[in-house]
């Protein structure tokens, strides 16, 4: 597995500074390339990433696509389903001695963000 360009997504979703109230440019997903939902997570479109690994055959997914889908989930703000992801990429990766250690770093600061948002508690206003 070969992973040709890394892409840092730069912009925190608004849903992301909403439940943290501020973001840091330390909180920036990793998205690989020539992997399900990569033109779609780089715009943002969550949605049409959704569409895309609804279509994706789910016994060819490889370790770029979990991280893409983690992505995909943190950024539709279902933390439980990505961290699963990004545990499984972060396997995927641990298992392929060919893949660069850039690589598997990229994959646990993903993994790093999701479980911070699990652990980062929010709160709903009275007014809401």
């Amino acid at each position: 597995m070969t992973f040709s360009k890394l892409t840092t997504l730069s912009l925190i979703s608004a849903s992301l500074i909403a439940l943290s109230g501020s973001a840091s440019a330390k909180e920036a997903f990793t998205i690989f390339d020539g992997y399900v939902g990569f033109d779609s997570l780089k715009t943002l479109n969550v949605e049409k990433a959704f569409v895309e690994v609804g279509e994706a055959s789910a016994s060819r997914l490889e370790a770029g696509d979990m991280n893409n889908i983690c992505v995909m989930h943190a950024l539709a703000n279902e933390y439980p389903k990505a961290l699963d992801a990004c545990m499984a990429a972060e396997a995927l990766v641990a298992k392929d001695r060919a893949v660069a250690k850039q690589t598997l770093t990229d994959i646990s600061n993903n993994l790093i963000i999701v479980r911070s948002r699990l652990e980062t508690p929010y709160f709903v206003s009275s007014a809401d």
